[in-house]
């Protein structure tokens, strides 16, 4: 899935977007969290 990442979290991720996956919520995030720790 892709996630638009705001303009003040762009420092942890380099990118406007990114792909995360997931099946809830919280897995989309642990996943986001895996991929750019801190975000």
């Amino acid at each position: 899935m892709k996630v638009l990442i705001p303009t003040p979290l762009r420092s942890y991720t380099k990118r406007r977007e990114v792909d995360a996956a997931g099946t809830t919520m919280a897995d989309l995030l642990a996943d986001l969290d895996r991929q750019y720790p801190g975000l």
